[in-house]
């Protein structure tokens, strides 16, 4: 039967070798002691600690959760997309209208340079395509013209959907009044314009009854 040797047994070197496989302590000379190889660090009461990094790191960047998120909606409806989308879509427009500043600027210096190679005659103009010939209007002095001047239209997170679209466009012709569309969203001009094509679409749709009417087919 095997022996169960003792921390504090004398034993030799040749014994040790001879029972390193079998023993079920490890046996080694006086004096000795035993310590903790790995100490209670806390790992337990770091939890909560690190649950509660995660949701500043979350609430920072939101962006890192919303398609999570959103793939965990079973029927998003759109108030509660627009909602979900709201935080990221700040940082979106953060980051967008930083760089989206660089490209309107590197677009104004395009469109200078290649009218001066017009005017300089670089371009032969009867070599010249279409495309080209549309930066003969303008010159290295249209920029403090202000002639060069354009933005680039903000991008969503989400694009509407048809379904979306087709409710927002049956929203603004019901609308008869300016008033009405600009608190609706759309500026002056924009407002007119609809009233104008809401008067047209009804308009024809007068004229489209009216014919039916003469005609007799209005009640089938």
């Amino acid at each position: 039967t095997r022996k169960r040797i003792k921390i504090s047994d004398p034993i030799t070197a040749d014994q040790m070798t001879a029972k390193r496989d079998n023993i079920d302590v490890m046996a080694a000379e006086p004096p000795l002691s035993s310590v903790r190889l790995i100490e209670n660090i806390g790992l337990a009461d770091a939890v909560p600690h690190r649950d509660r990094l995660l949701d500043e790191i979350e609430k920072d960047f939101p962006e890192i959760t919303f398609s999570r998120k959103l793939l965990d909606m079973s029927n998003p409806s759109g108030v509660a997309v627009e909602a979900l989308t709201r935080d990221p879509q700040h940082r979106l427009d953060e980051a967008a209208s930083n760089y989206d500043a660089g490209l309107i600027k590197l677009g104004q210096m395009c469109i200078s340079i290649a009218a001066q190679c017009i005017r300089d005659g670089v371009w032969d103009r009867r070599g010249m395509t279409d495309q080209q010939l549309k930066f003969a209007g303008f010159s290295v002095d249209s920029y403090d013209r202000g002639e060069l001047a354009f933005s680039i239209v903000p991008r969503t997170l989400v694009p509407e959907t048809m379904e979306q679209k087709i409710a927002q466009a049956a929203a603004l012709e019901r609308l008869t009044t300016s008033g009405g569309l600009v608190r609706a969203g759309l500026d002056l001009e924009e407002a007119a314009a609809q009233l104008n094509q809401n008067r047209e679409a009804a308009s024809f749709e007068a004229d489209l009854s009216g014919r039916a009417f003469s005609a007799g087919s209005l009640f089938g």
